[in-house]
């Protein structure tokens, strides 16, 4: 949550049935972000919470013609002219969007294969943890994002207004498994130095998870592995892959439980030709599985 909730504005309205409280509240999110403020405008009924707005000064861009606060002031005005004019237009609106999909029954390992080619090293990896995980008594689900549908992160910010991202797509299924799972294990090749596109805009739509987090809505922190291929020989080569996947644990509240990198697959072609490297992979997930 914010470190410091401060209270702007509070006005007491009543009609002939009901006494109204309008609070205008600040939060400050500035050691998460620097510079951000969420505002919230709360509407109180006879002592209940019964409306709630909230913005923050990330969703505002420079050329918006205005800002966080003026918009809370100019929604809290709102909301006092409709109170004295007609109260009744002022209803709860529906339920604030909650992130769990019931499509998708939960399970303890989740598996993100980033390679749109599901043939490939990467899929083979993905085998291997899938079979690991279910030898150990777990429920497992491997996502492919390349075949999901993906809006790419616009950057809106709205996810630290409810904890809830503002697009309904595929992406809910994703962060529904993660909420609820005890290991993501993440099989990415290298692309240009870093993850495919599927992959990254799933990293990238992950924000409504932090914000979730950090608005306290959720508390899971899974487990993470990454098992990682790429063409060229060196572990240089996994650099900036590293980073990404890297910031996306963190982001997501992952705790980083290992690696495994297998370099040079240009000439070794596949992973199954490399000596141990499935018995590698299912010894990680399981010590990953009972640390």
């Amino acid at each position: 949550m914010g470190d410091e909730t401060r209270i702007l504005d509070s006005r007491k309205i009543r009609t002939g049935t009901a006494t109204y409280n309008l609070i205008l509240s600040r939060e400050d999110f500035s050691s998460i972000f620097p510079g951000m403020f969420r505002y919230c405008v709360s509407l109180i009924m006879n002592g209940q919470l019964s409306l709630v707005f909230r913005t923050n000064t990330f969703e505002y861009t420079p050329g918006y013609p205005g800002d966080a606060e003026q918009v809370s002031r100019e929604k809290m005005n709102e909301w006092e002219r409709i109170l004295l004019e007609d109260p009744g237009r002022l209803i709860p609106p529906v339920k604030e969007h909650d992130p769990v999909n019931p499509r998708l029954s939960r399970v303890e390992v989740v598996v993100l294969q980033g390679s749109p080619r599901a043939d490939g090293n990467c899929g083979f990896i993905a085998g291997w943890v899938m079979e690991a995980a279910r030898n150990a008594g777990k429920t497992v689900h491997v996502f492919f994002p390349h075949d999901m549908e993906l809006h790419s992160c616009i950057g809106c910010y709205q996810c630290f207004n409810s904890g809830a991202c503002t697009f309904r797509d595929d992406m809910e299924e994703i962060l529904y498994a993660i909420r609820n799972a005890e290991l993501v294990a993440i099989c990415s090749p290298v692309y240009t130095n870093t993850v495919p596109a599927g992959l990254k805009t799933v990293f990238d739509r992950s924000l409504p998870y932090h914000a979730a987090l950090t608005l306290g809505i959720l508390e899971n922190r899974p487990k993470g592995l990454l098992f990682a291929v790429a063409g060229r020989k060196g572990v240089s080569n996994f650099t900036c892959t590293k980073r990404v996947v890297r910031a996306f644990m963190e982001i997501s509240g992952i705790i980083p439980a290992g690696e495994i990198l297998f370099d040079d697959m240009d000439n070794r072609f596949s992973v199954k030709n490399i000596e141990e490297a499935e018995s590698d992979v299912k010894t990680l997930v399981h010590q990953s599985i009972r640390l």
